[in-house]
């Protein structure tokens, strides 16, 4: 028994029925790689399902969370330190009975400060007194920019600076913590503040 074959005029539609859906399934790259990942889906294994939406849930962290509670830490480090290089009034800072703290004005340098840096700090490239007196009142005064986010990668770049003359002096402490501290302040040079920060919010007025 043969079987008919189609007239060229119904073979013709048939071409371009299927030409246009190609072209269709071409013009909709979304329909495409839904099925194309549903599919892929279908094959995966459960461990990897169970890696993959692990670190969806990771990615859902802001960055601008984390670019916080980064400036924060190492604004705390540096500000505490710094404290105890300065001498002025001594202002108390409390918040209701949670937070009672207080804060040292930089009216003058101590002079153990000056000490500390014409002896464990004389290997600067720096006379003495110079140093004393830009590490102090920078580490009064980068820390409060860091927090506030404002030139907040001018502020990581004097701390990272910081950072770096302490291993001048004491390279041992490297491996301790200098090396974290500079990887924190390098992920703050190069990702910048986050959306909490006094620079987002000049650049957003800046860009109106």
């Amino acid at each position: 028994m043969q079987i008919a074959r189609p007239s060229p005029a119904v073979a013709a539609a048939l071409a371009r029925s299927t030409t246009a859906a190609a072209k269709i399934a071409k013009s909709h790259p979304v329909a495409h790689s839904v099925a194309g990942r549903a599919r892929t889906w279908r094959r995966r294994s459960l461990p990897v399902l169970v890696v993959d939406g692990f670190i969806s849930a990771c990615a859902t962290i802001p960055y601008s969370v984390v670019a916080l509670a980064l400036r924060v830490l190492m604004a705390q480090l540096f500000f505490i330190a710094g404290q105890t290089m300065i001498s002025g009034p001594r202002i108390p800072i409390e918040f209701q009975d949670l937070f009672r703290t207080s804060l040292v004005l930089p009216f003058e340098v101590r002079a153990s400060t000056f000490d500390m840096f014409m002896t464990q700090y004389a290997a600067l490239p720096l006379p003495p007194v110079v140093a004393a007196y830009m590490a102090s009142y920078a580490a009064f005064v980068l820390p409060v920019l860091l927090v506030l986010g404002l030139a907040t990668r001018a502020a990581a770049i004097g701390l990272l600076v910081m950072t770096a003359m302490i291993y001048l002096v004491m390279p041992s402490a490297l491996l301790t913590a200098l090396i974290f501290w500079a990887a924190i302040l390098l992920v703050l040079i190069s990702q910048g503040p986050g959306v909490f920060s006094l620079d987002h919010v000049i650049a957003k007025l800046m860009r109106h």
